[in-house]
């Protein structure tokens, strides 16, 4: 495992349109926290390697829990982190474990089409809303979800670049976020 992750590092890099995606979470002042099952050298190695790695407060990562998403255990370690709670954050994520997980932890959700692997799958977890195009990021107000449409109203024949990225923050705090890795980064 450890030598085929080392063997396509060089390789990492970011989905068309996260850097940016990334720039405008940061621009509308969330703190961006990972939470990944890769291990920790790893997960910073490919956030180094895309120029990311300073981008992130916070990064949980499989080697350091001891329960694995889609337990809540990494989210709320997260939230432990990063000094605040289920109800000021929200998770980004394009797998059925970062949807359980974050639903368990108590965090709002969005689910990333773009990253999944099998998006009925997805669907089937009950994400908060649903993100199919990379574009959808820019929906998001300064106060949370009031310009975001719920999964229900979603066109699922829409395709686009997609987003891991945003749930829920309010003006009157610091806004949070949680991206899972593999959403966020692919290996070409």
């Amino acid at each position: 495992y450890r030598a085929r992750l080392e063997g396509y590092e060089s390789e990492v890099q970011f989905f068309d349109g996260i850097e940016d995606a990334l720039e405008i979470c940061l621009d509308r002042g969330f703190r961006l926290g990972l939470v990944t099952t890769k291990l920790s050298g790893a997960a910073r190695r490919h956030l180094q390697s895309v120029g990311a790695l300073d981008k992130f407060k916070c990064i949980v990562a499989g080697d350091m829990v001891t329960k694995l998403k889609p337990d809540p255990e990494p989210f709320l370690l997260a939230m432990e982190t990063m000094q605040t709670d289920s109800a000021s954050c929200f998770t980004v994520g394009d797998s059925p474990g970062d949807i359980i997980g974050a639903h368990a932890a108590g965090i709002q959700t969005i689910a990333a089409e773009w990253g999944c692997l099998d998006t009925a799958r997805l669907r089937a977890c009950s994400p908060h809303h649903f993100i199919t195009r990379l574009t959808d990021i820019s929906s998001l107000s300064a106060t949370g979800f009031q310009e975001m449409r719920p999964v229900s109203t979603l066109d699922d024949a829409s395709k686009g670049d997609g987003i891991t990225a945003i749930n829920r923050a309010d003006s009157a705090s610091v806004k949070r976020c949680s991206f899972s890795v593999r959403a966020g980064i692919s290996n070409a």
